[in-house]
């Protein structure tokens, strides 16, 4: 009953997060945006609508959010829950390991920030780690292909991960229910089929990141604890029992295609898990367990401290010294060039016209957290404004023919200087040379920024200003 304490320390740690950040919800990836799509499915049930929602990638938690959001009627509390559900079946799944696995994961900042921000893939591992237990125990049974399918049904990228565990049977010889996995696998591609070429396609067009792989691994695992758990892998490889190297498969398989396709190395988070499961399945002595739970420990809280000394840098990244406006790993009391969700809940219920299908709003900027791809619907998630679409103002709103069903336009002015990332300065620069003949509705001002909010010309508004 191990797992039960790491459980319990993850919570404790978000609570107190979360009772010192002031920020709003985040969806770093779009994910959750169907929601109000199945509540206005419920006021108006048809079966090509239920379709296309259920065969959306993570149609199922979609569908479970949306009725716990209707029921509760207070999305935060309920994404709290939903984080320590994430991070607790995370726990369970590893309960059958060293305690100095836990300690290890402990160290890597990915998974209190994966579950804070409801970031998909830490309960895409939670799912794959599931059916990886009962694979390397040998336990597997119709549950495992269902875990499989909710898994591969969430996000598509499960699949490489769960075939790696058959095709390495493959490769030994050995059937032992294999099927399950595949059979779960295949149901769950089956669903998200209307989907999957988009999905892949849109991959394929992701630019590639521009930081270091170095800096991702600082920025998610931390550089110096994950430099010592390859060093005890290094160093014991030759105890480390053969079940656990299929860990060292996703390792190998995580890196390759981050550094292989240019994508972020939080995409894979099973390369911290594989690493962290390696190190703490060698035997080591009581010793040198104790230092490596003092350094747990250590890591862990230094997100929670006051600032420290910017020439501690080389050891701690940077995103633990000081308060960065885009990251997740220190509270912000703070946040600054930021909408209040109040005001823009406000202003969206005067303003749309809720007799068309959808609100559509298209913003050069994120509302709530300008410095990070969150778009803002999910912290103004309610009832009132289940219509509302709101979208980045890129390539598909550059001519006036594609406004015509934009509802409300609201552009990010700032100095360049305060801006990250700079392209936000370009998009918005393009986009207001389509809203030349727009009514300006409000401007609202903030640290460093003006949001300037328009409406189309044929509709008559009142202006409202906080300056």
């Amino acid at each position: 009953h191990r797992w039960w304490m790491f459980w319990i320390l993850s919570t404790l740690s978000m609570g107190y997060y979360w009772s010192q950040d002031n920020r709003p919800l985040v969806d770093l990836g779009r994910y959750y945006q169907a929601i109000p799509d199945w509540w206005m499915f419920a006021e108006s049930p048809s079966f090509e609508m239920f379709i296309m929602l259920i065969t959306q990638m993570g149609g199922w938690l979609n569908a479970v959010l949306a009725l716990l959001i209707w029921l509760t009627n207070d999305q935060k509390i309920l994404f709290m829950g939903y984080a320590i559900l994430t991070s607790g079946i995370f726990w369970w799944s590893l309960k059958r390991e060293s305690p100095l696995v836990g300690w290890c994961i402990i160290m890597q900042p990915i998974w209190q920030v994966g579950w804070r921000t409801q970031w998909i893939h830490a309960l895409e591992t939670s799912l794959v780690l599931c059916v990886w237990q009962a694979w390397h125990r040998n336990r597997m049974s119709m549950m495992t292909g269902i875990v499989s399918m909710l898994a591969v049904w969430l996000r598509p990228s499960a699949l490489i991960w769960l075939l790696g565990m058959c095709l390495w049977d493959c490769v030994r010889g050995r059937v032992r229910g294999q099927h399950h996995i595949l059979i779960g696998s295949c149901l769950g591609i089956i669903l998200i089929w209307p989907h999957i070429m988009q999905y892949v396609l849109g991959k394929m067009s992701v630019p590639e990141i521009h930081w270091s792989l170095i800096d991702q691994i600082g920025r998610h695992g931390g550089l110096i604890p994950t430099v010592l758990m390859m060093i005890i892998v290094v160093c014991r490889i030759s105890n480390i029992e053969t079940r656990y190297w299929m860990c060292a498969c996703w390792v190998l398989m995580a890196l390759s295609i981050s550094i292989l396709a240019g994508v972020g190395l939080d995409n894979f988070p099973l390369f911290f898990v594989g690493l962290a499961v390696l190190s703490g399945s060698v035997e080591l002595s009581k010793q040198r367990q104790m230092v490596v739970i003092a350094l747990s420990i250590t890591v862990h809280l230094i997100p929670f401290l006051s600032l420290l000394p910017e020439r501690m840098s080389p050891v701690v990244h940077m995103n633990t010294i000081r308060d960065t406006v885009y990251d997740f790993q220190r509270p912000i009391k703070n946040p600054i060039d930021a909408l209040s969700v109040s005001d823009l809940h406000g202003i969206l219920e005067r303003e749309c016209q809720f007799s068309q299908p959808h609100c559509l709003v298209v913003t050069t900027g994120f509302l709530f957290h300008p410095h990070r791809e969150s778009h803002g619907r999910l912290a103004l998630l309610s009832k009132d404004l289940k219509q509302l679409r709101i979208e980045k103002a890129e390539l598909w709103f550059r001519r006036q023919e594609q406004l015509r069903g934009v509802q409300m336009a609201i552009v990010q002015e700032c100095d360049e200087a305060s801006v990250w990332p700079p392209h936000f300065v370009q998009a918005a620069q393009m986009f207001e040379d389509q809203l030349s003949v727009w009514s300006e509705l409000a401007s609202i001002q903030t640290e460093n920024c003006t949001w300037v909010i328009f409406v189309p010309p044929n509709i008559k508004k009142t202006r409202y200003s906080n300056e």
